[in-house]
């Protein structure tokens, strides 16, 4: 499965209290967002982009200050729970 290295790096961001944005890089198909929904399942709330997805990567196309940004990408996500 997946290397503890991979789930440990992501528990030590996670406890950090300087933590920034998570951006997890790599070569296609590794297990990348396989990852991030695992260790997304000890939260009771979580946003997963994929800046595969043209919806996920338009959000950051517009230029958008880091507050509208935020508010962007929220009302992307209860708009996608309300609809599917």
């Amino acid at each position: 499965m997946f290397g503890r290295s991979v789930l440990h790096r992501l528990v030590e961001w996670a406890e950090s209290p300087s933590r920034k944005p998570l951006v997890l890089r790599g070569a296609r198909q590794v297990g990348k967002t396989t990852a991030v929904k695992l260790f997304a399942c000890n939260f009771d709330q979580s946003i997963i982009l994929d800046l595969e997805k043209s919806e996920d990567a338009a959000l950051f196309e517009r230029g958008l200050s880091v507050e509208d940004l935020f508010q962007a990408i929220l009302l992307s996500r209860q708009e996608a729970r309300a609809s599917g």
